[in-house]
C-alpha cells in the first residue's frame, strides 16, 4: 500500500480574530485546525513556514512523531507563537486521521468517558442592570453558568470601596440562578488582588480566574492560602513543562489550557493527566472559533477531570463573525440545556465551509487587543 504524504499546509485569517489551518495529503484527505493567537496572527503564520519545510512529504498519521520533531527539532521551543502554530497543525492532523479512519479523535485517545459537558457562556456589562439583562439572555439559551470580567483597569493600590460594584454585578447574575466565574484577567496587581479575592469570597463563585498572572506563583500561593474560592489559571501556559511549575506550587484548583495555544489535543490530554494526579480539574479556555471548540470537546470526551467548557457563542469579541459562521454542522456545536454534546463525527466532528473561509481570507483581519492607560497616563493591563 502506498503511504500517503502531506502535500499542502494552508493558513487562513478569518474574522473576528481567528486563524484556520488546512492540511491536505497527496491522496486528497483533508483536516482542519485552529492555530488562533489573538493579536499575533501574523507571527503564527510566519511560524508555519518552518512547519511546511519540515512536514511537506511526511506521513500525517504519525502525529506524535510530528509533534516531537516540531517541538524539539527547532532548538528554540515553547512560547505562544510556536505552540499555537503547532496546536492548530496538530488539531488538523487529528481531524485528517479521524476522517481517514472514520473515528472521532476522542475514540482514538481512549474512548468516551461522558456524553456531554456542561458549558458556560460569557456575559459583559459595566452596571448591575446590564449584567442582569445579559445573564437573563443566557438563561433563556439554557445556560446555568456564566463568566464575566471582574473589573476594567485598576491601579496598583486602592481601597476595597472599588470592589462594591464588582460584588453588585455578580449578585445581579446570581439572582437569576446563575453560577458565576469571575475573571480577574491578570488585570489586578498583587496589592489589590488579595483584597478583591477576599471581598468576593462570600459570593460563592465557581472560580476566580487569573487573580494574578501565572508568572507570579508566590503571589498565587498567598491568595490560595487566604481564600476558599477555587482558583483557575492556565490560558497563558503553553506546554506540560509550563504547567509542571503550577502543579508543584499547589495554588491552583482548576487549570485552563487553551487547545489552540498549548500544543494541541494530545498535549492538553497529557496536561490533563498530570492535573488528575494532583486532583485538579480542567476547564479548557476557548473564547475562539469552531475548530478550537471542537478540539476542546474531543478532550472533554475522553478525559475524566474535565469539569466545564467555555464557549464563545455571542461573546463580545465576535464582531464580523460568530462561533458558527464558518461551520456547516452547526448542530454539533449548539448547546442544549446548558450542555455541549460530545461530537460523534470523525476527526474533530464538525464541517467547515471551505469556500466561505477562502473568501473571508481575502479581507484579512488585523485584530489587536486594546491598550489601556490609568488616570496618571501609565500603561494598564488589559
Amino acid at each position: 500500500m502506498t503511504q500517503r504524504k502531506i502535500a499542502r499546509i494552508e493558513t487562513f485569517l478569518v474574522p473576528p480574530r481567528w486563524m484556520f489551518c488546512r492540511v491536505e495529503t497527496d491522496d486528497g484527505a483533508v483536516g482542519w485546525g485552529e492555530p488562533s493567537l489573538e493579536g499575533h496572527a501574523e507571527a503564527v503564520e510566519g511560524a508555519f513556514e518552518a512547519l511546511r519545510d519540515r512536514f511537506i512529504g511526511h506521513d500525517p498519521m504519525r502525529i506524535e512523531d510530528i509533534w516531537q520533531i516540531a517541538y524539539r527539532g527547532g532548538f528554540y521551543r515553547g512560547g505562544p507563537v510556536l505552540m499555537s502554530a503547532l496546536a492548530g497543525f496538530e488539531q488538523a492532523l487529528w481531524d485528517l486521521k479521524g476522517k481517514v479512519l472514520g473515528l472521532p479523535a476522542w475514540e482514538m485517545l481512549g474512548g468516551r468517558v461522558r456524553d456531554r459537558i456542561r458549558a458556560y457562556a460569557w456575559i459583559g456589562g459595566d452596571r448591575p442592570h446590564e449584567i442582569a439583562d445579559a445573564a437573563d439572555q443566557r438563561k433563556q439559551q439554557g445556560f446555568s453558568a456564566v463568566k464575566m470580567n471582574a473589573t476594567a483597569e485598576l491601579d496598583w493600590i486602592g481601597t476595597p470601596k472599588l470592589f462594591d460594584e464588582v460584588v453588585k454585578r455578580v449578585e445581579a447574575a446570581q439572582a437569576l440562578g446563575m453560577d458565576v466565574g469571575l475573571d480577574f484577567h491578570g488585570r489586578v496587581h498583587r496589592p489589590m488582588a488579595k483584597q478583591l479575592a477576599k471581598a468576593v469570597e462570600p459570593l460563592g463563585l465557581l472560580f476566580i480566574e487569573e487573580p494574578l498572572l501565572s508568572e507570579n506563583p508566590e503571589g498565587l500561593r498567598e491568595i490560595a492560602n487566604l481564600i476558599s474560592t477555587p482558583i483557575a489559571l492556565g490560558e497563558r501556559l503553553y506546554s506540560r513543562w509550563d504547567f509542571k511549575r503550577v502543579f508543584e506550587a499547589g495554588a491552583v484548583d482548576i487549570i485552563q489550557p487553551d487547545l489552540s495555544h498549548a500544543g494541541g489535543i494530545l498535549e492538553v490530554r497529557k496536561i490533563a493527566a498530570m492535573a488528575e494526579a494532583y486532583d485538579i480539574a480542567v476547564a479548557p479556555h476557548c473564547p475562539l472559533g469552531p475548530l478550537a471548540l471542537a478540539s476542546c470537546l474531543q478532550i472533554a470526551g475522553c478525559t475524566p477531570n474535565v469539569a466545564i467548557q467555555e464557549i464563545s457563542l455571542g461573546i463580545h469579541y465576535n464582531v464580523g463573525a460568530d462561533l458558527l459562521t464558518f461551520c456547516t454542522t452547526k448542530e454539533a456545536l449548539t448547546p442544549q440545556d446548558g450542555y455541549l454534546a460530545i461530537p460523534a463525527g470523525p476527526g474533530l466532528g464538525i464541517g467547515i465551509d471551505e469556500d466561505a473561509v477562502r473568501e473571508a481570507d481575502k479581507d484579512r483581519h488585523r485584530w489587536r487587543n486594546p491598550v489601556w492607560r490609568l488616570k496618571d497616563g501609565s500603561f494598564a493591563e488589559w
